[in-house]
């Protein structure tokens, strides 16, 4: 059996996101967290057991009721704000990954832009299936103005995807 020396500091990782809130789980198992180049301890986990995932599946179901019927302009803002909150943080997540992975600095700033990402492209669908129902409901009342929305809908997506940073309210009127 191979043993772990012990760094100080050693972080506590004692909580889990459940409903909304950090909270102590019910799981009392706790692991080290080990870093894979010096085979130190740089932290201390506690397991959530099954209780946990019971508590934190019920949530999301009854979170889903509610989110399930918001707002398109609501879930863009949100995926805009998670995207936002992620960018905020890279050095740290960085940094996460690579002493709690190995994993070398570029791999570890391309992983956590890729999840960073991930909320943006979300945030597109969202757009698209928008613009194409838009389109079509267009192309519906005014047969004849039909011809000219594709164009318009592909350059409308090239222009957005090449601003790189998207705000949810960009259909507001500036000022």
């Amino acid at each position: 059996m191979k043993t772990h020396e012990t760094t100080t500091p050693v972080r506590a990782f004692n909580r889990a996101y459940i409903n909304g809130q950090f909270v102590i789980p019910h799981g009392t198992r706790v692991v080290d967290l080990v870093n894979p180049t010096d085979n130190k301890v740089i932290g201390k986990v506690t397991m959530a057991d099954e209780i946990d995932t019971r508590k934190a599946i019920g949530a999301a179901k009854e979170a889903f009721n509610t989110f399930s019927q918001s707002s398109k302009e609501y879930r863009m803002d949100c995926l805009q704000r998670l995207h936002e909150a992620v960018a905020r943080r890279m050095d740290q997540l960085v940094e996460a990954t690579v002493v709690e992975y190995d994993a070398p600095q570029d791999r570890a700033k391309g992983s956590n832009n890729l999840a960073a990402n991930i909320f943006l492209h979300q945030y597109f669908d969202i757009l698209d299936r928008s613009l194409v129902l838009a389109c079509n409901e267009i192309s519906l009342l005014r047969p004849h103005k039909s011809k000219f929305l594709p164009e318009l809908f592909h350059r409308h997506a090239a222009s957005a995807q090449g601003h790189g940073r998207l705000r949810p309210k960009h259909h507001q009127s500036p000022g």
